[in-house]
């Protein structure tokens, strides 16, 4: 599993309102994770496919101006806590 890390842009930042949404490269997940990133969610988005996962940070960085960092693939344990 990799993990994406999507702080929002400073100006654009809602304290305190973070999302995790699994299964972010398609679908659901990927919808989901548009949505969030529309209303200034600072997100971490997780899913098995990372060349994936990096296309759908890149368009929401280039839309929405989030920051985006590649994580290591971690545990969902590690994930939670």
């Amino acid at each position: 599993m990799c993990c994406l890390r999507l702080p929002h842009a400073y100006t654009r930042s809602r304290p305190d309102t973070r999302a995790v949404v699994t299964g972010a490269s398609q679908n659901i997940g990927k919808a989901l994770a548009t949505e969030l990133a529309t209303r200034g969610y600072s997100l971490v988005v997780t899913a098995r496919r990372e060349d994936v996962l990096a296309e759908l940070a890149t368009q929401l960085g280039d839309k929405y101006g989030v920051v985006v960092e590649v994580c290591p693939p971690i545990s969902p344990t590690r994930l939670s806590g």
